[in-house]
C-alpha cells in the first residue's frame, strides 16, 4: 500500500516446522514468523525501517521447557547522486533467545542457574555506492 510516498509492507508466515524448515518435534510448538516495514521516497531519496519476529521451538530437547525467540531491525536510505549513481547505506540489529540452551557452543545446559549464552546479539552496517552504466 503506497500513499503520499509512504509504502507499508508486512508478511506473515507460521505452520508445524521448527527453525529453518525442520519439522516440528513431538509435542513442540509451531514455528510463527511476521514481518513490517515503511518506506518513504520522495525525488532522489528513499529511506526504509523493517522489524522482523519468529518464534518456534528452537532446541528439540526443551520441548515444553523453552522457545526460540528471534527478532530484528533494520534501517536503510538511498541517495540518487546522478543518473547511473546510487549512494546507499544499512544498518541492521538482531537477537535471538531461549533459556536453557547455549547458542554460541550449541549445547544444553548442565548447570543449575548456569544463564551463559542463550542470547545472541548480531549488528552491521553497509555504506556503498552503486553505478550503472
Amino acid at each position: 500500500m503506497t500513499w503520499a510516498g509512504f509504502t507499508l509492507n508486512g508478511a506473515w508466515q507460521g505452520g508445524k516446522y521448527n527453525g529453518v524448515m525442520a519439522l516440528e518435534p513431538q509435542n513442540g510448538v509451531g514455528a510463527n514468523a511476521w514481518v513490517v516495514g515503511i518506506y518513504y521516497s520522495a525525488g532522489p531519496i528513499g529511506i526504509g525501517t523493517t522489524y522482523y519476529q519468529f518464534d518456534s521451538q528452537g532446541a528439540v530437547g526443551l520441548t515444553g521447557l523453552s522457545q526460540r525467540h528471534e527478532d530484528a531491525f533494520g534501517i536503510g536510505g538511498t541517495y540518487s547522486v546522478a543518473p547511473g549513481m546510487l549512494a546507499y547505506w544499512e544498518y541492521i540489529y538482531g537477537q535471538r533467545h531461549q533459556a536453557g540452551f547455549d547458542l554460541n557452543n550449541g549445547k544444553y545446559f548442565n548447570q543449575a542457574g548456569y544463564a551463559g549464552g542463550n542470547d545472541n546479539h548480531v549488528q552491521a552496517a553497509v555504506f556503498g555506492v552503486r553505478m550503472r552504466w
